[in-house]
């Protein structure tokens, strides 16, 4: 999710119908400049090199995760129907390849591997789906994050991630995880994907992407450590 305002103006973002490298872009209506979500920021038109300021978003995930939580929401169809049968990107999410045939020049990771990526002062970092199965912390320059995933979510579940502070404690215990701050124990939720009554715990602004898409727009990728 990014904030409408720019400098001293306020835009209205659409999909401009073009992809960068297999990712979004996005057009403004007001100036028709051109914002790739892969890099966050203006690639093409009068606001080129202006970074999106990136904001919190709601939480990603499955119509069914969804549904349990808002059960009379109502569904969008196209004359009735609400799942194409030849939807052409269920066979993109299950098969190996590449979006007509894109391929990772950085060899690091598969193509198609799936990872948490985020832009820290600037800089691209990723971390592998498969490196924080179940939670962990990364190391990202001077800081640390507490990222959850599970082996079982589908790719449309979005990772839970928390910057923690200098001198938080992250601990794994019975299957699960507390965040000692300041001598307060936080036991961590699966169900809210959240630390249970902590103050001032930020949400990180990064999202769930394939690895060639990342790299391709962001060539200078940084792989975070993870462990504690």
């Amino acid at each position: 999710m990014y904030s409408r305002a720019i400098n001293q103006d306020t835009l209205t973002f659409e999909a401009s119908g073009g992809l960068l490298n297999a990712g979004l872009v996005m057009l403004d209506r007001e100036t028709r400049s051109y914002w790739s979500i892969m890099t966050e920021d203006a690639i093409w038109g009068e606001h080129k090199g202006q970074p999106l300021s990136v904001l919190p978003g709601a939480r990603k995930m499955t119509f069914g995760q969804w549904h349990k939580l808002h059960p009379q929401t109502r569904v969008l169809s196209v004359e009735g129907t609400v799942h194409s049968p030849t939807n052409s990107y269920d066979r993109y999410f299950s098969t190996s390849g590449g979006f007509r045939g894109l391929r990772a020049n950085d060899r690091r990771l598969q193509d198609k591997a799936l990872l948490y990526g985020l832009h820290v002062e600037g800089e691209p970092w990723i971390i592998a789906h498969d490196q924080f199965d179940g939670g962990d912390v990364a190391t990202i320059g001077a800081r640390r994050l507490f990222l959850f995933r599970l082996e079982t979510d589908s790719p449309f579940q979005g990772t839970t991630a928390w910057w923690l502070e200098a001198d938080d404690v992250v601990e794994k215990r019975d299957g699960g995880w507390v965040l000692v701050r300041q001598d307060v124990e936080h036991p961590f939720s699966v169900s809210t994907r959240t630390f249970a009554a902590s103050p001032g715990l930020v949400q990180a602004t990064g999202f769930d992407t394939y690895w060639y898409i990342w790299s391709l727009t962001n060539p200078e990728t940084q792989i975070a450590d993870v462990g504690r």
